[in-house]
């Protein structure tokens, strides 16, 4: 698709992935689960919930395609036999005959405890499972009799404490790391740099939504956080320098990273003051296992 200015691109492709959605739901393949089956389409987000700051065009539109437990038996075979062993199934689309406009699509097939499972509880170390919880709370209900979606959509913002400090604290960590990665490099107009620069820029745009939203989005959306938080709008300047093409405004950022890092505990440190992972992240990773909680 031509690039286009966002206003202006983001309705037409979000029409496109509906429609293209909808055909999809009604293929012959599904006939026989249709009416305990559902079809979510994750992204682009429906019209209202975009930024200015998201990618003027989306290559990929992805999609859940939820399937009964109990229908298993009557799915195409080959989908039903990984399903049944607990494994998603993730397969990709070009354009249809109807729609040959449509951008290529990433369906994910799980079954629906699988899907309740992600939404339900926040593993540290799981990227796909907190993008997805970000996203369900965006999406868009394509094909769905049992009104699964409902039900999928409030979960995110039932959040085990613990569950969130341990991501928490594993951002935190990671931030760490980049940081001293990108201290040790004096080359700013180098790709290692722009490698750990950007690193160090998604660990810190995920915590950003993840102190508010207890989960974050994929990488198109991640610079929304620089608008719709209260840590983005905070870093946003420096964010902006590290990123940056000037080797200059790069060495700016390097040498103000620290006081950056000084801000952002300040801000962890309303919840987490007494943690051993805020205040000593360089030597967490080096805990034992009994020690690790603090």
């Amino acid at each position: 698709m031509p690039t286009t200015d966002s206003t202006e691109a983001t309705p037409i492709f979000l029409d496109v992935a509906l429609a293209w959605g909808k055909e999809f739901a009604q293929a012959a393949d599904w006939i026989d689960v249709a009416d305990r089956m559902s079809l979510i389409l994750l992204s682009p987000l429906i019209a209202g919930r975009t930024s200015e700051l998201e990618s003027s065009t989306l290559d990929v539109a992805s999609y859940w395609l939820i399937i009964d437990r109990n229908t298993l038996t009557w799915a195409p075979a080959e989908i039903a036999k990984e399903l049944k062993n607990g494994h998603a199934v993730v397969q990709q689309y070009g354009p249809s005959a109807a729609y040959p406009n449509a951008p290529e699509a990433h369906i994910t097939i799980l079954r629906d405890d699988a899907a309740e499972k992600i939404l339900s509880s926040i593993a540290s170390d799981h990227r796909q499972a907190l993008e997805a919880r970000w996203h369900i709370q965006r999406a868009t209900s394509i094909h769905d009799p049992l009104r699964r979606f409902d039900k999928l959509s409030k979960m995110p913002h039932s959040v085990d404490e613990a569950e969130l400090e341990r991501v928490i604290r594993t951002l935190w960590v990671a931030t760490h790391a980049s940081a001293r990665g990108l201290h040790l490099n004096r080359d700013t107009n180098s790709d290692s740099f722009s490698m750990t620069a950007g690193e160090l820029a998604t660990h810190l745009l995920r915590l950003s939504f993840v102190l508010e939203e207890t989960a974050y989005p994929t990488s198109p959306y991640l610079l929304q956080a620089l608008e719709t938080t209260h840590l983005g709008r905070r870093i946003g300047s420096w964010i902006s320098l590290l990123l940056s093409a000037s080797p200059v405004e790069r060495s700016q950022a390097q040498r103000s990273t620290e006081a950056t890092l000084k801000e952002v505990r300040n801000i962890l440190s309303i919840s987490y003051k007494t943690k051993h992972w805020l205040n000593s992240p360089a030597g967490f990773p080096y805990r034992t296992r009994a020690q690790s909680g603090d």
